[in-house]
């Protein structure tokens, strides 16, 4: 399809499964969780703003998981928020768990936050930054990258 947009979506769980569209948007959704798989897009979009090139920002949810998802670049910028770029869309999101697997990435950027675990399984990047971290446990499994770094880590 072209264009797919939800407005004000209040829902248990989201799934988009092998998705290729040119544009998809969600607007002010609130939902337990959300599950993006294997998605072939030009742009995607959870927004309770509208962008030209659409953006995921402020979605509050129970977990987040965003498996097998080619991004530029993905990073953490303070307590419980997240912010991705990928195919033109940022994300602010709040949430109890964040689940990133099978990542392609040209960098990987964590950076100020507290949470329970943070597990970046099978990624392929070419540089992954931890940093400020407070944290119970990091794991980083089956990494195939030019650099690894992890600065002031608990």
């Amino acid at each position: 399809m072209d264009s797919m947009s939800v407005a004000d979506v209040e829902m248990d769980s989201l799934s988009l499964t092998d998705v290729d569209t040119d544009s998809l948007s969600l607007t002010d959704a609130d939902m337990d969780s959300l599950l993006v798989t294997d998605v072939d897009m030009d742009s995607l979009s959870l927004t309770d703003v509208d962008t030209d090139s659409l953006s995921v920002t402020d979605v509050d949810m129970d977990s987040l998981s965003v498996t097998d998802v080619d991004t530029d670049r993905a990073f953490r910028t303070s307590a419980d928020r997240l912010r991705i770029k990928t195919f033109r869309f940022w994300t602010d999101v709040d949430k109890d768990s964040l689940s990133v697997t099978d990542v392609d990435m040209d960098s990987l950027s964590v950076t100020d936050f507290e949470m329970d675990s943070l597990s970046p399984t099978d990624v392929d990047m070419d540089s992954l930054s931890v940093t400020d971290d407070d944290m119970d446990s990091l794991s980083v499994t089956d990494v195939d990258m030019d650099s690894l770094s992890v600065n002031d880590g608990r």
